[in-house]
């Protein structure tokens, strides 16, 4: 098996990260240099947060549930709850990991 599919998923996140770090490190620079930028920080936020979530879910789907159930589970478990903070665009985090109580329909 070559796990092709896995090399380029994990090269995208490697990529984002990166990309992402970049952006965040110039935001910090103009911080510092008295010239903040609140769209810039906006957009740092949401692209950090976004790519956490993506990275979270992967290592979920690539480890299994040894993962969740492993000595790193519970960081992993953490990761998964921390990256489904509310976006900016409407999603909430009681969709993401709210389980429906008995006698009550999910979300």
């Amino acid at each position: 098996m070559s796990f092709q599919n896995t090399r380029f998923t994990l090269s995208d996140l490697y990529s984002e990260s990166a990309v992402n770090r970049a952006f965040v490190d110039g935001c910090i620079q103009d911080a510092d240099a008295g010239k903040p930028d609140p769209k810039a920080s906006c957009i740092a936020k949401l692209r950090t947060t976004e790519i956490l979530r993506k990275a979270a879910a992967a290592g979920v789907q690539y480890h299994g549930a040894a993962v969740i159930t492993g000595p790193s589970g519970a960081t992993t478990t953490q990761d998964m709850l921390d990256s489904a903070t509310p976006s900016p665009f409407g999603a909430e985090p009681a969709k993401f990991c709210a389980t429906p109580s008995a006698g009550t329909s999910p979300v």
